[in-house]
């Protein structure tokens, strides 16, 4: 049986059912796991996956090498969620799924000036970074990198 909460492996992709491996090729993750878009700009190559993580769909992004070099495998993903319509507040939703699944952040900060929030927590020595910005060209997301 696949253990699909184990971060320190990769993340799993519940509509895939597989997991995108930690420190995988590009090769060897189109193969595995399908994207759905794939963009190839030297130096890189952009591949993006819509699916489930953590029981919510959202869209995975992620840059590798498209020389397959072992240096350059998958080391993060950006992460944007689709939070339900009825959130007013998708920051404070997310964060509580997040806290759920993976404990208090051992950091956050808000800047109301700048309309920043962030928090940091490290589960199983990997990094997940959630941050939203009201700034021009902001967002939300959820960072993972290893």
């Amino acid at each position: 049986m696949v253990n699909t909460a184990n971060i320190k492996e990769g993340l799993w992709l519940e509509n895939r059912h597989c997991r995108l491996k930690w420190h995988l090729g590009r090769r060897k993750l189109v193969v595995l796991t399908r994207p759905d878009f794939e963009v190839r700009k030297p130096p890189k190559a952009r591949l993006a996956w819509n699916d489930r993580v953590w029981g919510i769909r959202c869209q995975i992004v992620t840059d590798v090498d498209p020389h397959d070099s072992q240096v350059a495998g998958l080391r993060w993903v950006r992460i944007r969620f689709f939070t339900p319509d009825s959130v007013d507040d998708a920051f404070s939703w997310l964060e509580e799924q997040l806290v759920a699944k993976f404990g208090l952040p051992a950091a956050e900060s808000e800047d109301n000036e700048m309309e920043q929030r962030q928090t940091v927590r490290h589960p199983d020595g990997v990094c997940i970074g959630h941050e939203y910005s009201g700034a021009m060209n902001g967002g939300h997301y959820v960072y993972v990198f290893v």
